[in-house]
């Protein structure tokens, strides 16, 4: 494809940019604005698709953070995502090791409370799922 070169007979202003870097410019600004997709990252613990372990972990989960509503299981993600009309443009799922104490220091859970949340815990050290999920909004 040829180039094209546009000749310009505008003036330029004493002290202003030449008319060459004003069009660079105004081309650097089209091209961010052409490649800049709004998208959405979550990362989450995923929540179990067994329908009679899922209460469990919330409560688990809601002893150790009380603000936690509920997990999520890798389906209904998708499925709010969809709902959204938001396409899944990338996704992973990596299986990590919670050590119990350091996860409940770090929400700096009160000792009575952590009590409880151990009682409740798989063990001192478990694994969880955690989703990584990227989004974006198709073009209209």
């Amino acid at each position: 494809m040829a180039s094209r070169t546009r000749s310009s007979s505008r003036r330029t202003r004493p002290g202003s940019r030449s008319s060459t870097a004003v069009s660079t410019s105004r081309a650097a600004c089209a091209c961010c604005i052409t490649f800049v997709v709004p998208r959405v990252l979550i990362a989450d613990q995923l929540g179990s698709v067994d329908p009679l372990r899922t209460p469990e972990l919330d409560r688990f989960e809601r002893l150790r953070d009380p603000t936690h509503q509920r997990l999520l299981p890798d389906a209904d993600i998708r499925g709010y995502l969809d709902a959204n009309d938001l396409v899944l443009t990338s996704f992973e799922v990596v299986h990590e090791r919670v050590d119990l104490e350091e996860r409940l220091a770090l929400a700096d859970v009160p000792e009575e409370q952590r009590v409880r949340v151990r009682g409740l815990a798989p063990g001192p050290v478990y694994e969880i799922e955690v989703g990584w999920y990227v989004a974006r909004k198709p073009p209209p």
